[in-house]
């Protein structure tokens, strides 16, 4: 999911589902022994800025555990040389696919199909703007 993150999606024990977003970006790092490292040293700064705004970022997502319209971030952890969240898993298509298969199927989303869409994002992200949080990978295929 996004340019800094692979997601997963399991039981987590509890018996609820959960989706597990780790950070890794490719163009910077490898899995080598179940290891998460930078593919060159001169990756190693970029990589560790990137490491520490993802659990920043996570960290700030707690703030909004269980409010409406926003996904409920429940553990961060750092293992194998990276970190990880454990996320509500939603289920539904991402708004990206959505898209995608009603223009190919020639029915563009009607008007209020939008709205019902758009206002809850907008509440969500109003809510985090308003708490000071800045969502930096807002885009169709995390919607």
């Amino acid at each position: 999911m996004g340019l800094y993150t692979k997601e997963n999606t399991g039981n987590w024990g509890l018996g609820i589902e959960v989706a597990i977003k780790e950070y890794f970006p490719s163009e910077l790092c490898v899995r080598q022994s179940g290891t998460v490292q930078p593919t060159r040293g001169e990756f190693q700064v970029p990589f560790e800025e990137g490491l520490e705004r993802f659990l920043k970022e996570a960290k700030q997502l707690e703030k909004f555990r269980d409010y409406p319209n926003i996904v409920t971030c429940r553990d961060l952890f750092r293992a194998n040389g990276t970190a990880y969240t454990i996320m509500e898993y939603v289920q539904g298509l991402p708004l990206s696919t959505l898209l995608e298969r009603r223009e190919s199927s020639g029915e563009p989303l009607a008007e209020q199909e939008l709205l019902d869409l758009i206002l809850p994002l907008l509440s969500g992200l109003q809510t985090v703007h308003d708490a000071g949080v800045c969502h930096r990978d807002i885009k169709p295929s995390n919607i």
